[in-house]
């Protein structure tokens, strides 16, 4: 069951990023996920689940690296994990990408950023940070993010 569901929220996931990564700033985009409707969707998903998989294998925790592990080991707990790893990297990326558009960075310099961000969120954040220095040294804003 819980093979199936990740799955099914790790679809989910997919049209969401194809938006941001080929059409940033299309009205479907922004209505559907710089508006937060996806990630408050995978929010709403993982609260749920959350309540109804309240119980944790014996020893399973996130006091120590070894509890984790334990905890994650244990598939409604991974799925949890999932699940609040792609509601938190979908919005780090629209944040991304409507940070980048008020920079006027071209959007073929945010495609690795992206995927980057999607598969490893703070390797992606580094990313963008990086491109944003290249960005400013040509006449952009300053770096930042906040």
């Amino acid at each position: 069951m819980y093979d199936i569901l990740y799955l099914v929220f790790a679809a989910a996931l997919i049209p969401p990023w194809l938006l941001l990564m080929f059409f940033p700033y299309h009205q479907i985009t922004k209505k559907y996920v710089h508006s937060g409707v996806a990630t408050i969707f995978f929010s709403i998903c993982y609260f749920v689940l959350t309540i109804e998989n309240s119980g944790r294998p014996e020893g399973g925790n996130f006091f120590s690296l070894k509890a984790t592990i334990v905890l994650l080991s244990h598939p409604p707990s991974m799925l949890l994990s999932m699940i609040h790893y792609f509601a938190i990297d979908l919005l780090v990326g629209s944040m991304i990408v409507k940070h980048a558009k008020d920079r006027n960075i071209p959007r073929l310099a945010m495609l690795p950023v992206l995927v980057l961000t999607l598969a490893m969120a703070p390797i992606g954040v580094l990313a963008y940070f990086l491109v944003q220095f290249i960005f400013s040294k040509t006449g952009g804003k300053k770096v930042d993010f906040f």
